[in-house]
């Protein structure tokens, strides 16, 4: 299909993105995410799963917010987790 009808399908992963996009903002995203990476880094005490569990989602980061919420979010939080990620990474160098 993605050959015959490539517009059609741009368009459902477009609604779908968004969909998902409005159905779940950034905040209750980064709760969970951070609720799981604790049970990562506490009941394994992993860090490295820990961290690599969290990088893709720090990578979301670095796209510009397009919604008011995540323009809030983004404001309110992205320089705490930045500095946070800075952090992982320190600690990550050195663990090995």
């Amino acid at each position: 299909m993605k050959t015959t009808q490539k517009t059609l399908i741009d368009q459902a992963t477009t609604i779908s993105t968004e969909m998902n996009r409005s159905a779940i903002v950034l905040s209750e995203m980064w709760y969970e995410a951070i609720e799981e990476a604790s049970r990562i880094y506490f009941n394994r005490l992993d860090g490295k799963a820990m961290y690599n569990f969290l990088a893709p989602i720090h990578a979301e980061m670095e796209r510009e917010p397009d919604t008011m919420n995540e323009i809030s979010f983004y404001q309110g939080y992205a320089s705490d987790l930045l500095e946070a990620f800075s952090w992982m990474k320190m600690f990550m160098r050195t663990e090995r």
